[in-house]
């Protein structure tokens, strides 16, 4: 965001307290997110790994030699 040159309403109320006043002033935005869901996406994809894993462990097991 910005840039903010002196005389700007947010330029003042950002450097009120400042000893040095910048030339311009600009800004970076960062925003939080909370995802109520997030334990169930990662307890699927779980499941899916472990999924894979007994699939490759299971195939030897069912197409292993066969006896005569």
């Amino acid at each position: 965001m910005g840039p903010w040159l002196p005389g700007d309403d947010l330029y003042e109320r950002f450097t009120a307290s400042a000893r040095e006043k910048p030339e311009r002033l600009e800004a970076s935005v960062l925003t939080v997110n909370h995802d109520p869901g997030r334990g169930t996406k990662y307890a699927g994809s779980g499941l899916i790994v472990i999924g894979i894993f007994t699939m490759f462990y299971m195939k030897a097991y069912f197409f292993g030699p066969r006896r005569r």
